[in-house]
């Protein structure tokens, strides 16, 4: 037999076997199947609250006209009863005095860790991780210490002992005398850019859609003279507008689900903060104010006054299931997986629906159920369990 006949021949064998075992896949080509991995999902149903206020026990720091302040309180610390806030200087060249004389001090400790040996590197090493691995969220205030550090031993590391010497003349010589200090009047917390906010004495638990209406229209100027404002106690309140729907629902939670602690995500931050619902003030609008108040993380939002946010009012952890690879089948939602060659079906329970997919149910006791890391089918024509992919 001739090479011709024999080549014509296995065409033929190969063009019948693609038939027989080809056909389902082309079939399911011509739909556009394609896969996804089942992964863990939670889903956040979330209630909108809209212009909301934070409103804490606050004071200005106020300190005499006609003078200089440097105000050497960290914003976001607790000071205790007496601790200063601000030092007071008679003049400006005094007061520019005791800057610099601040920054000489920090400089002689920086020179002063790295004197002797292997110090300098391993400072810069220490810095240079301290700044990489500061978070998103960071005051930038750190980020810009760290990095000033950095050039400084940088810039004068090689020259320890000659340049101690000199800022140490140079401090001898600066006059930085004051006048006066202002004190923590009573414990708190201190920050340095507070608005005119700082003086509502209404009561939280009262505000209204009217009165949070009217604060909103306002802005209040800061006074003369201020050097920033202390926090008292623990305690701040967070009151924002919602629709009657959400606040019925907010105010319908029960102990038996949450104990009336809802966790809040702010606009512009990561991670929600655990607010407990005190009062909700309906109006004949449609509209209601939920009045929240918290005990942790007071000092996070210290340079927030208005912000929306959202109210999680519940969570449902499962399977992330996109709508394409849904079935229904014997009056059940169901999706296929890929199992070896086959097409293996598999009933869902689904808990609740997001804009793109579904969340389901995992039960460790069911063995037939949708795993993590299932591989599904999305799209597929006239799929079956054990058909051949």
């Amino acid at each position: 037999m001739s090479s011709g006949p024999v080549k014509f021949l296995s065409v033929i064998i190969a063009f019948a076997v693609l038939l027989y075992f080809g056909i389902p896949l082309f079939g399911m080509l011509e739909e556009g199947p394609g896969t996804v991995v089942a992964e863990n999902y939670t889903a956040k149903i979330s209630a909108p609250l809209s212009g909301g206020i934070i409103l804490r026990d606050e004071e200005y720091v106020e300190y005499p006209g006609g003078i200089y302040v440097d105000v050497t309180a960290v914003p976001g610390k607790h000071l205790s009863k007496g601790q200063a806030i601000a030092v007071l200087y008679s003049s400006e060249a005094l007061w520019q005095g005791s800057v610099r004389v601040r920054e000489i001090d920090e400089n002689l400790r920086l020179l002063n860790e790295v004197s002797g040996g292997d110090k300098l590197a391993a400072k810069l090493k220490t810095l240079t991780t301290e700044l990489r691995e500061l978070p998103p969220s960071s005051d930038p205030v750190s980020a810009g210490t760290l990095a000033v550090q950095i050039d400084y031993l940088l810039k004068n590391g090689d020259n320890i002992a000659a340049i101690a010497a000199q800022l140490k003349t140079e401090r001898a010589g600066i006059a930085y005398s004051s006048s006066g200090t202002v004190a923590a009047k009573q414990p708190g917390v201190f920050y340095d850019k507070p608005d005119g906010f700082v003086t509502y004495k209404g009561s939280p638990l009262n505000i209204t859609t009217d009165e949070l209406a009217r604060l909103r229209s306002l802005n209040p100027a800061v006074g003369f003279d201020v050097a920033g404002a202390m926090v008292y106690g623990t305690t701040w309140y967070y009151a924002a507008e919602t629709d009657n729907a959400n606040a019925k629902a907010l105010d319908g939670i029960t102990p038996g689900d949450r104990g009336r602690v809802v966790p809040v995500l702010f606009d512009g931050t990561k991670n929600p903060v655990d607010l407990k619902i005190e009062t909700v003030n309906y109006s004949e609008k449609g509209n209601a104010v939920i009045v929240f108040s918290c005990k942790t993380a007071l000092a996070d939002f210290l340079g927030l006054r208005f912000s929306d946010a959202k109210a999680i009012t519940k969570e449902y952890s499962g399977l992330f299931v996109p709508r394409g690879a849904v079935k229904v089948e014997n009056s059940k939602p169901c999706v296929y997986i890929v199992s070896g060659p086959f097409a293996l079906r598999k009933y869902i329970d689904i808990l609740t629906e997001e804009d793109n997919g579904y969340v389901v149910k995992i039960d460790p006791g069911d063995t037939s159920g949708l795993r993590m890391g299932d591989i599904m089918l999305i799209g597929g024509k006239d799929l079956y369990d054990g058909k051949i992919l």
